[in-house]
């Protein structure tokens, strides 16, 4: 029977799960990258893009506005001072 702190493949059970993760998620942003790469037709490869980059800049733009619009002359820091 094996020690229960040992498993085979890794010799430090500690990092055994980050070393997994780390070697699955450069595996997957590489088929990733493959599969934007290789697909034949423009127009998936487009909405493929899209969809990839659109969840890193909507909270960006929204986080814009919120700031731009407490900052405004008739915004919200102003109409919390009025009050």
């Amino acid at each position: 029977m094996q020690h229960p702190k040992t498993s085979p493949g890794c010799a430090d059970l500690a990092y055994c799960g980050l070393r997994n993760s780390v070697r699955n998620l450069s595996r997957l942003s590489w088929n990733v990258t493959a599969l934007v790469v290789h697909l034949p037709h423009r127009r998936t490869q487009y909405w493929l893009r899209v969809s990839f980059v659109l969840p890193m800049v909507v909270p960006m733009v929204v986080t814009i506005l919120v700031w731009r619009w407490l900052y405004s002359m008739d915004g919200g820091i102003n109409l919390i001072l009025e009050a």
